[in-house]
């Protein structure tokens, strides 16, 4: 080995020392600096031991950081929906929503909008045909009533007399059985107030007429 070479490979060595950290590799100088070394030994053919091993990555700054938090905010589970599409009202009894499927196909009246209770008798009209009962919706809108007309959501009109109004309803008990009442709208206002009367039995199978209804009124 010459003397140039040892001496190439000590100014190696210390260059490696100088350079560590900054990328330079001390071989590249030393090549420059004596193009004809022999410097094909083995030994500078491994790993420089000053050189780190890991490459760290950059230094995280805020707005990386926010980056990051973006994205992890984006992957998480989004919020449960409900969708009430299809599915019973959870606010309505089911005793209602039983009785609704009573009448189908149709579309509802104006009148089968509304409960009996919710409805205000303001008129009688009478002509060869009989009574004629005029309603007011709670929405102001005024319409007729005869007998046998449908109200809300099972009552039929029962009989229509020169005061007042009944109306024939189908209900479930607690028990499950269907019941039968009557609602009474009155006329005049001292008598608005809505009366209830059990019923055990349809309007289909009672034998009442309009004219008997007027014969109790007298």
């Amino acid at each position: 080995m010459s003397a140039v070479t040892r001496i190439a490979r000590s100014i190696i060595a210390v260059i490696t020392i100088l350079c560590w950290g900054s990328g330079v590799s001390a071989y590249a100088l030393v090549s420059e600096i004596d193009p004809a070394a022999n410097l094909s030994d083995d030994r500078w053919e491994r790993r420089d031991p000053f050189f780190p091993l890991i490459d760290f990555p950059q230094e995280i700054t805020s707005e990386s950081a926010s980056v990051v938090g973006v994205a992890a905010t984006t992957e998480q589970e989004e919020p449960y929906r409900y969708h009430s599409e299809g599915r019973r009202d959870p606010f309505r009894s089911i005793l209602d929503v039983e009785q609704s499927s009573v009448r189908t196909g149709a579309p509802l009246t104006p009148l089968e909008q509304f409960e009996p209770h919710q409805l205000r008798l303001v008129g009688i009209i009478w002509n060869s045909a009989g009574y004629h009962a005029l309603l007011e919706t709670p929405d102001g809108m005024a319409y007729t009533a005869r007998l046998g007309t449908a109200i809300g959501v099972s009552g039929t009109v029962s009989s229509v007399s020169e005061d007042h109004l009944v109306v024939q309803q189908s209900v479930r008990d607690v028990f499950g059985e269907n019941k039968f009442q009557e609602v009474a709208l009155n006329l005049y206002p001292d008598e608005e107030a809505v009366t209830f009367s059990a019923a055990s039995t349809p309007l289909e199978n009672q034998n009442t007429t309009q004219d008997d209804h007027d014969d109790e009124d007298e």
